[in-house]
């Protein structure tokens, strides 16, 4: 990736978080830098750098110190607990499938930042590109699918 592109990923990107998922070389008129840029966010390191944690955003203000907890622990009634099992927790379920949402929107993030910087895109991506295109329009058509089902059944 050109240096300049990448300094316009960084301004298209602002300050989102970023998961870095893919990184490449930056060039500077053909010549390589030394750099690896991320195609995501536009975020350059060395090459021989470690890979930087995924970033977290930017707040406005520092978070205020933590307070100490003031709660008093009472002996429980085992006659009073009442506990209830399922065998499939949808808070449970729904945690990574909520993360994989955040990652894809993440990532489609990224491409509009791209291409709304007029980045240039080797076939090779372009052919990536559109096979993920494929693979989310099959997964939210089976999501669809799913939910008609449900709808369905009383």
């Amino acid at each position: 990736m050109e240096a300049k592109e990448a300094s316009a990923v960084r301004k298209a990107w602002g300050d989102k978080p970023c998961a870095h998922p893919w990184w490449v070389e930056e060039t500077m008129n053909g010549t390589d830098t030394g750099k690896v840029v991320c195609k995501t966010c536009g975020r350059a390191r060395r090459k021989g750098e470690p890979e930087p944690a995924p970033a977290k955003g930017k707040t406005a203000k520092p978070a205020p110190p933590a307070q100490p907890v003031k709660q008093q622990v009472k002996e429980l009634d085992p006659a009073a607990v009442t506990v209830v099992q399922r065998g499939k927790d949808p808070v449970a379920r729904a945690a990574p499938l909520n993360q994989k949402v955040q990652d894809l929107e993440s990532a489609v993030d990224g491409i509009t930042a791209m291409l709304g910087a007029d980045f240039a895109f080797t076939t090779q991506e372009e052919a990536n590109l559109a096979s993920g295109a494929d693979k989310l329009r099959d997964a939210l058509g089976r999501w669809r699918e799913r939910k008609r089902k449900k709808k369905r059944s009383p």
